[in-house]
């Protein structure tokens, strides 16, 4: 699946019919041909605000059955014109460091576990490079799929099918993140006193900048529950850790057929609870109506597909407080992206996923209705 080879191309310009022949052969995909020539076409520059990707279209020099006609490429490295929030990451040595060690997390995932999972993209190749900061990742092209939208929302049939594939992946993981071979992923939590202190520094700030915008129940709701925000986040750090994919929105997802889900975007992969995916996915997914008519279901079914697949240490209450407190950790998190953002620098869709935070305001409305679930202790 990786293949080690100098230089690694910088830019989608820069890939080679040879560079792409060596692994669709070390993959068995093409046994006697070779590419001979591509073009390509950059894809998402409306979503992936972090990283160039593109599609290339291949040609071969004798036909064979199975070669692919696409492929995509990703280049996490490369930065796109006109993001704000890939301007973050390279603001600072430090910053852009960080940055580095996420994207190598997600080809260390796929190195590992990907072509043997179902709900992760085929991978062709990934290869990176320290010395020359360079990094490059080949996938299946899921083109002919629905890929999802955050802005949109997703159906309760749809979120169903999400839960439904999300539980077996979170299942055979479940409780053996301490391995040596996982020693590279994160822990989750890890930060929590970091981010108790970061949360009760800039919750007035976010308050007091959005003025109205952040209905006065969630005001209070916030005021109330900083001071118990780090034994809250211990406590979710304390639940069964599985491999946690850490940004588990719409945007990262494709819907293939009619059974069949692909989560894309592995960067902020960790060893975590399961119900910051699952939380994080449901709030988010659905319409405010959906989510009141469809979350305890869905938790219960996610529930039933984790006991199938052999977790037997997590009861279905342990499972909805845990998914209760997770949306007082999306509420911080809330708070954290409203403090860091700067409107000024953002345009499209980086602009409209901020202003989602008040309309429709899933989050925000997931916290009013479970108010009463919320206290000053975790």
């Amino acid at each position: 699946m990786t293949t080690a080879r100098e230089p690694i191309p910088a830019h989608p310009g820069g890939v080679s019919p040879q560079w792409l022949t060596i692994p669709l052969r070390s993959e068995g995909i093409i046994r006697v041909g070779s590419v001979a020539s591509f073009n390509f076409e950059i894809i998402g520059s409306d979503r992936g605000f972090t990283g160039t990707v593109a599609r290339l279209h291949l040609s071969y020099d004798q036909p064979e059955p199975g070669a692919p006609a696409t492929l995509v490429a990703k280049f996490p490295l490369v930065r796109p014109q006109e993001s704000g929030y890939r301007a973050a990451h390279t603001a600072s040595t430090e910053q852009s460091r960080r940055y580095w060690e996420r994207c190598a997390r997600e080809i260390q995932l796929y190195r590992q576990f990907a072509n043997g999972c179902a709900i992760t993209p085929h991978v062709y190749g990934t290869w990176m490079d320290p010395a020359t900061q360079r990094m490059l990742l080949l996938l299946e092209d899921l083109s002919d799929g629905e890929p999802g939208d955050a802005l949109l929302g997703c159906s309760i049939e749809q979120a169903r099918l999400v839960v439904d594939r999300l539980a077996p992946l979170h299942a055979r993981w479940w409780q053996q993140t301490d391995q040596s071979s996982l020693e590279w992923l994160p822990r989750w939590g890890d930060d929590s006193q970091l981010l108790a202190v970061r949360f009760r520094q800039i919750l007035e700030v976010v308050l007091d900048r959005y003025g109205t915008r952040i209905p006065a129940s969630i005001a209070r709701l916030a005021r109330e529950v900083v001071d118990g925000y780090e034994p809250l986040l211990r406590t979710l750090a304390s639940r069964p850790r599985t491999i946690v994919h850490g940004d588990l929105h719409l945007d990262n997802l494709f819907f293939i057929g009619e059974s069949g889900v692909r989560l894309l975007d592995w960067q902020g992969v960790v060893a975590g609870p399961a119900v910051i995916d699952l939380g994080v996915f449901l709030v988010g997914s659905l319409s405010v109506a959906d989510r009141r008519k469809a979350e305890m279901d869905l938790l219960a079914q996610y529930h039933r597909r984790l006991i199938a697949n052999g977790v037997r240490d997590y009861r279905l209450d342990e499972l909805i407080a845990d998914y209760h407190r997770s949306l007082i950790w999306q509420l911080a998190g809330i708070v954290g992206w409203l403090a860091r953002a700067d409107l000024a620098s953002l345009a499209g869709r980086e602009r409209a996923l901020v202003e989602a935070i008040f309309t429709p305001g899933q989050v925000l409305a997931a916290c009013i209705d479970h108010v009463d679930r919320f206290s000053s202790r975790a």
